[in-house]
């Protein structure tokens, strides 16, 4: 139905593909599709960033329908940025209790260990 109402067609080809950016600006249609944005839209994915204590919160928007079709969402982290060293290692998510769910999205807090070395990179895969 997503891709019905925002590019005009069911067939996962052509500016409709889940691997195309209809609107060029760095989203794939899958991400866009994922996070509940409009393709056509000059809307990214917001991933906000908090310290909890000795842990990090990562924040993302996770579209009910995404989930249901077989979208899979993995928060992983890096130290380093090296290939090969990104894990998922003791992420823990939660539905967000201040913001409950709405009926197309959930709004999700995948929370990790703080780098050792003081900085950690955090990335959310999508995939289908």
């Amino acid at each position: 139905g997503w891709r019905m109402l925002h590019v005009g067609t069911l067939e996962n080809t052509g500016t409709a593909a889940d691997s195309y950016d209809v609107n060029f600006d760095g989203e794939l249609n899958l991400m866009e599709f994922a996070t509940a944005q409009d393709p056509r839209a000059n809307t990214l994915v917001s991933t906000p960033i908090e310290m909890n204590g000795g842990d990090l919160d990562f924040s993302y928007t996770r579209s009910k329908a995404a989930l249901n079709s077989g979208v899979s969402f993995i928060v992983e982290w890096s130290d380093t940025l090296l290939p090969g060293s990104w894990s998922s290692a003791a992420v823990t998510e939660i539905i967000d209790p201040e913001n409950p769910s709405g009926s197309e999205v959930d709004d999700i807090i995948a929370t990790l260990p703080e780098g050792a070395e003081g900085k950690r990179f955090i990335r959310l895969k999508i995939s289908q």
